[in-house]
C-alpha cells in the first residue's frame, strides 16, 4: 500500500498489533579512502593517484542514532572513530513544517490552510513565521574519511561526543484519539490516566546545545536552536569556518552559487512515528521548580508497571507539558508509550480493567514500603526500588520518601475512580495552589540575610501542621488553612491560606492573613475576593496580605 509493507501498513494504523515491526533505524555508511600503494611506478603528473575505498554499513535504533548520527558527532565502532560528515537528501526530502510555540503540534506547511492560530490550542504564535523551519527526517547518514584518521588503539581514552539539544513533542488530537480516560480525585489533588490510541510522537535534534545563538520556543520551551548547515545539493555538513565542503559529484562544488542558493543554514533533524500511549496526570505542574516530584513520580510508576507487566523493556516513558488555558503555568503529564510503532497491546490493557491502575501504583508503593533502604536513614532509594528504574537519568532527583506520600495520597482516591471524556477536562488549579502556598514559605526563608537571619522549621500548629518562623530575635507561628469568621471578628466568613500568628514579637503586631492567588482560580471572584479581604481588614484585628506567583518568585 503506497509502496509500503501492508503488514507495516497496518500495524501503524493500530490494525494489527505489532510484536515484530520495530521503528525503521538510521543507516550509517562509512567510506573510508586511503592512496593505492600498490602500483610499482610513481604517478606522473598527467596521471592521478588512485585511491582505495572500503564500505561499512552500520545500522541504529533511531531514538539513539537521532543523535549518535547527528553531524559532527563521532562514532566509535570496529576500532574505528567515524566522524558523521554528511546527511543524505535522496532517501528523505527537506520539508517545511510548522512548529507551535505553546504545545507540542507541528504540521506540514503545505498542508496548512488556517495560519492564525493553532488548531490544537489556539495559540496566536503559531502565525510567527519564525516558527516555520525545515526539517528533515533523517534515514541515512555518511561518514567520508581518510582510512588512516579512523583508526583509534584500544589504549585510547579521548572519546568525545557532541551534545545536542534534543526534544520529545508528543502531539496527540483530544477531540478524536482519546480511547478511555478516567478520573481519581483525592484530598489533595486531582489525579487521572487516559489511553491514547493514536499518538504522534516526534523527535527533534536542533543542533548542537549551546548558550549562544537565536532563541526558538517550541512547545513551550525556549532555547537556543542553531541546527545543523548542509549543502542543499550533496548534504555535507559545513564547517563553522574555513572553505565550504562538498561531495567530488556536487553541482555546487565549483558553481558560482550564492550562499542561500547553495546552504540550508538551519536544518532540524526529526524522527517520527505513531503509536498507543498513556497519559497520566502527574501531581506537579511546571510552577513546581524542582525535578524532585515528578522524577520520583515517573520512578514510582515504572516500577509499578514492572510488577504488573514482568518485561516493559518496550515502553519507553516521557514527560509531556500542555498549556493551560488562561494560566501561567503548564499541566505536565507522564506519557508512556510504546516504542514499537502501532503498540502491542499492552497499554491497552490497562484501561479493559477497571482496577488495573490501582494494582500497578499498589505494587509498587509495596515495592516501595519493603525496600531494605528504609532502614538506611541515609538512603532515600536504592536500585533495588525506584533507581531501577533504566530511563532515569536524575537519580539525584528521585526520592523514595516522596514517592511514598504520592503514592499514598493517589490511592486514598481510589474508591473515587470516575470515567470521563478526556485528561484535559480535569482542572489542576488545587494542585498549582498548593505549589503556590509552598513557594511562599520557601520565598520567606531566603528573605533572610546577615543582619536578619530568618529560620523556618516545622510545628504543630494548633493542632495541625504548620511553621515556626524566627526573624531575628521575633518569633512567629505559621498556620496554614485557618477559616476566619465571626470568632475572630471577621462578619464575611472566608479561608486564609495561611495566618502568620504573633509569638514574641514588638506589642502592638497583628497577625498576617495571607491568601495566596492564582489568577485561573480567581479571575472570575475578584468581587468576592475583594469583599471577604476587606471584612477581614475592617475588623481591625487582621492584616491582610494578597500575593501572586510573581509575588513570591
Amino acid at each position: 500500500i503506497n509502496h509500503k509493507d501492508i503488514f507495516n501498513f497496518l500495524s501503524d494504523e493500530g490494525l494489527l498489533p505489532n510484536y515484530a515491526f520495530p521503528e525503521a533505524g538510521i543507516i550509517l555508511k562509512a567510506i573510508l579512502f586511503r592512496k593505492d600503494d600498490s602500483e610499482s611506478e610513481a604517478p606522473s603528473e598527467n596521471k592521478k593517484r588512485k585511491y582505495e575505498k572500503m564500505f561499512f554499513e552500520y545500522n541504529r535504533s533511531a531514538s539513539s542514532a537521532i543523535s549518535e548520527f547527528a553531524p559532527d558527532n563521532n562514532f566509535y565502532v570496529d576500532g574505528r572513530k567515524l566522524t558523521i560528515n554528511q546527511v543524505d537528501l535522496t532517501t528523505s526530502q527537506i520539508a517545511k513544517w510548522r512548529l507551535c510555540p505553546n504545545c507540542s503540534h507541528a504540521q506540514l506547511e503545505d498542508s496548512i490552510s488556517d495560519k492564525a492560530a493553532c488548531p490544537q490550542c489556539g495559540s496566536p504564535g503559531w502565525a510567527d513565521a519564525g516558527q516555520v523551519r525545515n526539517m528533515l527526517k533523517v534515514q541515512m547518514v555518511y561518514s567520508n574519511m581518510d582510512y588512516s584518521k579512523s583508526l583509534i588503539s584500544d589504549e585510547s581514552d579521548d572519546r568525545s561526543s557532541k551534545f545536542y539539544c534534543r526534544q520529545m513533542l508528543v502531539d496527540v488530537d483530544e477531540d478524536k484519539d482519546i480511547h478511555k480516560a478516567y478520573r481519581m480525585d483525592n484530598d489533595e489533588f486531582a489525579f487521572g490516566y487516559e489511553f491514547v490510541k493514536k499518538a504522534v510522537l516526534r523527535e527533534i535534534n536542533f543542533g548542537e546545545s549551546d548558550i549562544a545563538g537565536e532563541r526558538l520556543t517550541v512547545s513551550g520551551i525556549e532555547e537556543v536552536r542553531k541546527g545543523f548547515k548542509i549543502c542543499k545539493f550533496c548534504g555535507k555538513l559545513q564547517p563553522a569556518k574555513g572553505n565550504p565542503e562538498h561531495t567530488y559529484t556536487c553541482k555546487a562544488r565549483n558553481a558560482q552559487l550564492d550562499s542561500d542558493d547553495a546552504y540550508e543554514e538551519c536544518l532540524f533533524l526529526y524522527r517520527e512515528f505513531v503509536t498507543e500511549a498513556l497519559r497520566v496526570l502527574v501531581p506537579a505542574t511546571t510552577m513546581d521548580s524542582t525535578q524532585l516530584r515528578t522524577e520520583s513520580f515517573t520512578a514510582a510508576f515504572m516500577l509499578g508497571m514492572k510488577e504488573f507487566f514482568g518485561n516493559v523493556d518496550h515502553l519507553r516513558a516521557c514527560l509531556s507539558e500542555v498549556p493551560v488555558a488562561d494560566a501561567d503555568y503548564r499541566k505536565q503529564y507522564l506519557v508512556i508509550y510504546d516504542s514499537v510503532p502501532g503498540g502491542t497491546g499492552y497499554l491497552k490493557q490497562l484501561m479493559q480493567h477497571d482496577n488495573a491502575m490501582t494494582d500497578i501504583l499498589e505494587k509498587a508503593l509495596a515495592v516501595l514500603e519493603d525496600c531494605s533502604c528504609k532502614n538506611d536513614p541515609q538512603k532515600d532509594g536504592c536500585y533495588h526500588c525506584l533507581y531501577a528504574y533504566r530511563q532515569s537519568n536524575n537519580i539525584g532527583q528521585i526520592s523514595r520518601s516522596r514517592a511514598i506520600r504520592m503514592l499514598k495520597a493517589i490511592l486514598s482516591g481510589k474508591d473515587n475512580l470516575e470515567m470521563i471524556t478526556k485528561l484535559g477536562n480535569i482542572p489542576v488549579n488545587s494542585l498549582f495552589e498548593s505549589e503556590l502556598e509552598g513557594k511562599f514559605i520557601a520565598a520567606l526563608e531566603q528573605m533572610g540575610h546577615e543582619t536578619r537571619r530568618i529560620t523556618i522549621t516545622k510545628q504543630l500548629v494548633n493542632n495541625k501542621e504548620g511553621y515556626l518562623l524566627k526573624v531575628g530575635s521575633c518569633l512567629w507561628e505559621i498556620e496554614p488553612q485557618v477559616m476566619l469568621d465571626n470568632l475572630y471578628g471577621v462578619p464575611v466568613q472566608s479561608r486564609a491560606d495561611f495566618v502568620i500568628w504573633p509569638v514574641r514579637t514588638p506589642e502592638g503586631q497583628k497577625p498576617v492573613a495571607v491568601f495566596t492567588d492564582g489568577f485561573l482560580y480567581h479571575k472570575d471572584k475578584v468581587a468576592d475576593d475583594t469583599l471577604k479581604r476587606e471584612a477581614i481588614r475592617r475588623s481591625g484585628r487582621f492584616r491582610v496580605w494578597s500575593l501572586t506567583w510573581k509575588d513570591v518568585l
